[in-house]
């Protein structure tokens, strides 16, 4: 049988733990931050070039971003600052557009674009200002 553990261990011990969770509740994610967010779904099986956001008319608010490739059967998360206003969304293949939408961003919105082997939809899933 080995002896009970010092008093001083136990303490010390308490305190790392004690610090571990403290930063961790310091650091935890809040949810999502506040602004406009582009989903981009690649149900296709290949891959996409690119993903472009531009302000409409060229300048007229600050929604424009943009994403490299994103892989057959995967999916993008773009955000987009919290500003309001209309904006182009393409979505590239082959050096081809293959999905352009007019989207309004509402300063808090969520737009989704699904794109397959042949077809494309692009749907709102939160709208809000």
């Amino acid at each position: 049988m080995s002896p009970p553990p010092s008093r001083g261990r136990i303490v010390a011990l308490a305190v790392v733990f004690g610090s571990l969770l403290t930063v961790a509740i310091a650091l935890r994610p809040f949810g999502t931050a506040a602004g406009n967010r582009l989903v981009v779904i690649n149900a296709g099986s290949a891959p996409l070039d690119s993903i472009r956001v531009e302000s409409e008319p060229p300048g007229a608010n600050l929604l424009a971003g943009h994403a490299g490739a994103v892989g057959a059967r995967d999916s993008l998360w773009l955000a987009l600052p919290r500003a309001q206003g209309d904006a182009d969304v393409r979505v590239f293949r082959g050096g081809v557009a293959i999905a352009h939408h007019a989207v309004y961003f509402g300063g808090n919105s969520v737009f989704e674009v699904r794109i397959g082997d042949r077809d494309q939809l692009g749907r709102y899933r939160r709208t809000g200002g």
